[in-house]
């Protein structure tokens, strides 16, 4: 485990797992039972537009409800400890947060993510990449927009049909960063912080972005 990257609202951490660990959750990773996470019982969740393609979604494990008895005993226990380590990043257990989830992400060929903070009731994200390789010219790049502001009230009165608003918000600095999905790195962000997924590309073929997903709860 190594801090290869560390800014006030993120920090990207490499190897978080041994190699026999990463190898035996990629393995358990594939066995996960997935549905689409785009609609369910309570309708629409809009943080995907309706243009971000198709992924998949795992069962959503709670961490007060540990062991799990699968591959994301392994997993959040990584990440936890991870976060121990970027406090002003990630927060306090008890003090800022209160509870985690996790959940496993399969992101195909011509799926994204739009842009999107992870704010409210969130203290911070984490984005753990399972996959075992990964191309440059593949995409699904974490891209995060620079400090632009608080996002506009605009934003409230049609937030997911009529982008006009993000249009104005991503363009007013219209710069930031990317992180690459690398095998075996983790990331923890800041809740709050404006950031998407970028489109897989084509050239990826049968080729999935990978990862397990997890929230530290206010």
């Amino acid at each position: 485990m190594k801090i290869v990257f560390k800014t006030k609202r993120y920090v990207v951490i490499d190897d978080l797992l041994p190699k026999d660990q990463f190898d035996n959750l990629w393995l358990h990773f594939q066995n996960e039972s997935y549905v689409s996470p785009h609609v369910t019982q309570s309708g629409w969740q809009k943080v995907w537009r309706l243009n971000d393609g198709d992924c998949l979604g795992s069962p959503s494990y709670i961490l007060s409800k540990k062991p799990f008895n699968n591959y994301m005993d392994a997993a959040s226990s990584y990440m936890l400890a991870a976060a121990k380590y970027t406090e002003d990043v990630s927060g306090k257990k008890d003090i800022d947060w209160k509870e985690a989830t996790f959940r496993s992400y399969i992101y195909p060929a011509g799926s994204k993510l739009s842009w999107h903070n992870d704010a409210g009731s969130y203290q911070a994200a984490f984005t753990y990449y399972a996959h075992p390789f990964w191309q440059s010219t593949w995409g699904g790049e974490l891209l995060v927009l620079a400090e632009s502001g608080d996002i506009p009230d605009t934003a409230k009165t049609a937030p997911h049909l009529d982008h006009r608003w993000e249009d104005e918000y991503v363009s007013k600095i219209g710069v930031g960063e990317w992180i690459f999905p690398k095998p075996n790195r983790l990331v923890i962000m800041s809740g709050g912080v404006y950031h998407s997924i970028n489109r897989i590309d084509s050239s990826a073929g049968d080729n999935c972005r990978c990862s397990i997903v997890g929230f530290l709860l206010k």
